[in-house]
């Protein structure tokens, strides 16, 4: 594979830390694309999470993995925080429904 620059806009992957998105952005970088990586933290909030320090744990852990990955890449990887709203729009309404039967 070539590396390439390239004139196009930047793209946005999605970056969990596991090997299919790593991969992604790897290919992508190695074509020239000008890459930017998204990690998405879902889940339930912190006031419904019952083990609080234990999630708080693996968040660290996480943001520790994606700055290795930041580096070893050389691109952005910017982490949004979905939880309320996957909360109030996935998580509820599903448990809502299973509730109704």
């Amino acid at each position: 594979m070539s590396t390439k620059k390239s004139n196009k806009q930047p793209v946005a992957t999605a970056m969990s830390g596991g090997v299919d998105s790593l991969t992604t952005a790897l290919l992508l970088k190695e074509q020239g694309v000008d890459i930017w990586g998204i990690h998405m933290i879902v889940g339930v909030p912190p006031e419904q999470e019952r083990h609080p320090d234990s999630f708080s744990f693996e968040l660290e852990k996480t943001r520790e993995l994606l700055k290795k990955i930041e580096q070893s890449l050389e691109i952005e990887i910017k982490i949004v925080d979905l939880r309320d709203d996957f909360f109030k729009l996935i998580i509820k309404p599903f448990v809502n429904l299973y509730l109704q039967g």
